[in-house]
């Protein structure tokens, strides 16, 4: 658990310093409390290794694709082309591997330098704790620029007004009164309130409306071009290749010459250069 600085206390007025102070968590209660409910996170992301990272790259229907048309030069005995595709595809996957961990790293690194601290009350005065360690029954101490650290109950107030835009969308602030209930994501506008914790990680609101909108899958909208690109030229290598064969099979032309040839066609005009750029032009932006 994180050092915890001892602050000043400065209880408001209208406020039984005693009552509310005899009800904070000791070291002890906390500690069970945090093998029960776990930290006050989201989810313990698991690592992923670069070799899992770089697997990721050939799940892009335009690199299955070139590689289904690099297995078809080799099998029609096409080795010099066969032997390109798959330098292109790997030269093209290596890059964008290299620019997805190094933003990955990155974010870890952030993500491991940031670390938010709110007020809580323990052992009967008002400590500086990291977010993450708060536990069910702890009594936080909001202020106005404070956002909600996990949601709870007020148990005291003055003038307390929080902006709940994040949970409803709604931006006029929202005035909260003894035992109304606050929420992880909520931000204080104005006045001081005691909060007892009810709710942490994913046992709280902001957690249920996240998980929500986690299961639509969020594609950005270059790479939903790049995947309806890849499949109309997919359809269209397929569409060509079948014709011609067909064509070719009703002039009673050799099957197997035939099939070869059209397999050909698919190949030639599969963009083979296509993820090479697109992977360059990423790397530049970067």
């Amino acid at each position: 658990m994180e050092q915890e600085q001892t602050l000043s206390s400065k209880p408001l007025q209208s406020l039984s310093h005693q009552e509310i102070y005899s009800q904070s968590l000791s070291t002890k209660q906390v500690q069970d409390l945090q093998q029960e409910f776990g930290l006050n996170v989201f989810v313990n992301k698991k690592h992923q290794s670069a070799f899992s990272t770089f697997l990721e790259e050939f799940k892009s229907p335009l690199i299955i694709m070139l590689l289904v048309a690099a297995l078809i030069s080799f099998l029609t005995g096409s080795i010099i082309s066969g032997t390109l595709i798959v330098v292109i595809v790997l030269t093209s996957s290596i890059l964008d591997f290299w620019v997805s961990f190094k933003s990955q790293k990155a974010a870890e690194s952030l993500a491991l330098q940031i670390e938010p601290k709110t007020t809580a009350i323990r052992n009967g005065v008002e400590l500086n704790v990291s977010v993450q360690d708060l536990v069910p029954g702890d009594i936080v101490v909001l202020e106005a620029g404070n956002v909600v650290p996990a949601d709870g109950i007020v148990i005291d107030e003055r003038d307390f007004f929080v902006n709940e835009s994040s949970l409803t969308g709604e931006s006029a602030p929202v005035e909260k009164t003894k035992n109304s209930d606050v929420y992880l994501g909520s931000g204080v506008v104005t006045g001081r309130a005691y909060v007892k914790v009810i709710a942490t990680g994913k046992n709280t609101k902001f957690y249920g409306i996240v998980a929500l909108l986690s299961q639509k899958e969020r594609v950005t909208e270059f790479e939903k071009g790049i995947k309806d690109f890849s499949l109309l030229i997919t359809k269209i290598a397929i569409a060509m290749a079948v014709f011609v064969f067909l064509v070719n099979s009703l002039y009673h032309h050799n099957l197997l010459e035939s099939l070869i040839f059209s397999l050909a066609l698919a190949v030639g005009i599969t963009p083979e250069l296509l993820p090479m750029i697109i992977a360059v032009n990423v790397s530049k932006a970067s």
